[in-house]
């Protein structure tokens, strides 16, 4: 017997898999442009502005994680681990150390996993969320992330979103005397979705109330790009609306994969560039 479903989530198409190719495409397109197009041309800031959608999807691909995987702090040392590889390479290579998202995705799966725990050692999440914070502090603080504040106040917004659907869901599962999973089966996933995408909004709000508050952080620390720009990221809250929580197609290599791209493909665009202007 087929299950019922509400007719809004009969139209969420768009697996984690799905979701994690379109952020990838983002990313990259973002990327290309930093190498490629003059800072000062009017498709630079359409590139980049189009690349801004891309880190709130693997946040919230990250957040889902955290609840999905078995071994939420493994999950995290996986994202530690290429991060940490970049950020060496860049310092060995160029002198400069930005930061990646993929530190900043580490350390916001540590932060959230260690709240989740809620026993005496989920204070320790403390920790992760202040390296987030201080790394906006370039002049004393020595590690990076490349968001820094913003990247904790997204991961946080997502989390609560979800939290707060999660609530309501169980809500109405009382109310109509039904187990949660069914009452979730009908409209769970599409109330996840809109929660993260208010979420998300609220994040953007947060940002610009913190640029008006000090006109100084214009810029987000790592990224070099204008707060205006960084609005653009409410957007990925239209692949989101669609999610439909499943993992779609997946096995280890495509797996690991995902996780060798980012490096690799800062490092074929740094060849290619190299090569260009020899």
């Amino acid at each position: 017997m087929e299950k019922e479903v509400s007719p809004q989530q009969k139209y969420l198409f768009l697996s984690h898999f799905d979701l994690k190719i379109i952020a990838v495409i983002l990313m990259t397109l973002d990327h290309a442009a930093i190498f490629f197009v003059p800072a000062t041309s009017v498709f630079y800031e359409i590139l980049r502005s189009i690349g801004r959608l891309s880190f709130p999807l693997f946040v919230f691909m990250s957040v889902e994680g955290v609840f999905k995987s078995h071994k939420p702090w493994l999950y995290g040392l996986k994202l530690l681990i290429p991060g940490l590889f970049i950020d060496l390479v860049l310092f060995l290579t160029m002198k400069i150390y930005p930061g990646n998202a993929f530190v900043e995705l580490s350390l916001g799966v540590i932060g959230l996993y260690l709240l989740e725990r809620k026993d005496k050692f989920s204070f320790l999440a403390l920790l992760p969320f202040a390296i987030m914070i201080l790394s906006d502090c370039p002049s004393f603080f020595p590690i990076r992330s490349e968001y820094g504040t913003f990247g904790l106040i997204v991961f946080l917004c997502f989390y609560f979103a979800r939290k707060t659907a999660d609530y309501y869901t169980n809500k109405v599962a009382e109310q109509m005397k039904l187990p949660f999973e069914a009452v979730f089966e009908l409209k769970g996933r599409y109330n996840r979705n809109l929660w993260a995408i208010f979420g998300l909004f609220v994040a953007n709000l947060i940002l610009l109330a913190i640029y008006f508050l000090n006109p100084a952080s214009f810029v987000i620390t790592g990224l070099a790009i204008r707060v205006g720009i960084e609005e653009y990221s409410a957007l990925a809250g239209l692949f989101i609306f669609f999610y439909s929580g499943k993992k779609g197609y997946s096995n280890s290599f495509v797996n690991y994969a995902f996780y060798a791209y980012y490096p690799l493909h800062m490092l074929v665009l740094y060849l290619i560039y190299y090569l260009v202007n020899l």
